[in-house]
């Protein structure tokens, strides 16, 4: 995934935590995303999708943190 994210075009079976699973995020950090505020309108349940349906893919956000070592 680039930078900025994919559209993911739903297949039979398919579901925000497949997806989730699939991508390596949290199924509220897909369905969350703003890209995604039409879907969310029109399939009130984050899991019950349509074949056909496009859903918006974050990119990974690598989180770095210091720590100290001895």
């Amino acid at each position: 995934m680039g930078t900025g994210g994919i559209y993911h075009t739903i297949q039979q079976g398919e579901t925000t935590s497949s997806l989730a699973q699939k991508y390596g995020l949290f199924w509220e950090t897909i369905w969350d995303h703003p890209e995604n505020e039409q879907l969310r309108n029109l399939r009130k349940n984050h899991n019950v999708l349509f074949p056909g349906d496009k859903i918006f893919i974050p990119a990974v956000r690598i989180r770095e943190e210091s720590v100290i070592t001895d």
